[in-house]
């Protein structure tokens, strides 16, 4: 199991105190169910920020795009659009970061709790460690935060090639009209200035496009991920629980033991007793 990528010094001072108290109370098991979630929030973490990249890189390439003079009536609006796709992109990650946040904060809450009852009540305090934490719960919150961004990525995608179709449409509309006003048959082509708009729309389109289908995918791929982390999640609570159970009957068996021994030596000090009194 790999260690806990810490992010940001401080940050996770909770739950790496836990960790270590967890490591030496030999309670192995529980710290790898709690690493498992550590480790995914380390890599949601680090797409958010390749995420925050990459939409800044299709900000200042569409402010390029964008900010160059066309005589066409419509640039205006289709710049609007555009700012606007790419802001929501971006609310949509702020959201995301936002949640997993406050996962991160409820973590380390409860950690600090747990801390401050071990320093009361000793190692008592680390029974069901992992239940009390949550662990299991913020990993299927996770997965279920993974395939709903999916879902908002997927239906980013239909609703660019709804956006770019209507004004494909209106765009069309308007080149009619206006051959209509001025009586002239004059193909696109011969309009270098609504050429060129269309050819910026269309390459913005892609770019965004693009931008969404690689995030639907990498959301998808992590659901799966997290599915997968789940699973060992339940199979390491499995292994936690059979060790909790054996060490519970060696308990058992050592008092059991201690108390027929105590009874032997009692019925061998009244044997003793007796043949003396005789």
């Amino acid at each position: 199991m790999n260690e806990v990528i810490i992010a940001n010094e401080g940050r996770n001072a909770g739950i790496e105190e836990l960790l270590r108290m967890l490591q030496i109370a030999n309670m192995l098991h529980e710290r790898q169910q709690i690493d498992l979630l550590m480790n995914y929030m380390a890599e949601s973490e680090k797409n958010y920020a390749a995420i925050m990249q990459e939409l800044n890189e299709i900000k200042s390439q569409m402010k390029e795009l964008l900010d160059r003079p066309v005589n066409e009536p419509a640039a205006s609006e289709n710049k609007k659009v555009f700012s606007g796709l790419v802001e929501q992109a971006g609310n949509t990650v702020e959201v995301q970061k936002q949640k997993l946040e406050n996962i991160r904060q409820d973590l380390n809450t409860k950690a600090e709790q747990i801390i401050q009852n071990f320093k009361n009540m000793g190692t008592k305090a680390l029974n069901n460690v992992c239940s009390f934490l949550g662990i299991q719960e913020k990993l299927i919150e996770m997965r279920d935060h993974a395939r709903s961004a999916e879902m908002d990525m997927k239906n980013a995608v239909e609703k660019l090639d709804g956006i770019e179709n209507e004004l494909s449409t209106a765009a069309a509309h308007v080149r009619t009209a206006g051959r209509i006003v001025s009586n002239k048959e004059q193909s696109l082509s011969g309009d270098p200035g609504k050429e060129a708009m269309e050819n910026k729309g269309s390459v913005l389109f892609r770019m965004l496009r693009n931008h969404y289908q690689k995030r639907q995918n990498t959301y998808t791929k992590r659901a799966e991920r997290l599915n997968g982390a789940i699973e060992d999640f339940r199979a390491l609570e499995q292994k936690a629980s059979v060790i909790k159970k054996l060490s519970e009957n060696r308990e058992k068996i050592a008092v059991n033991d201690k108390g027929d021994r105590d009874e032997s030596r009692i019925s061998l000090t009244e044997h003793k007793k007796d043949e003396i009194e005789r």
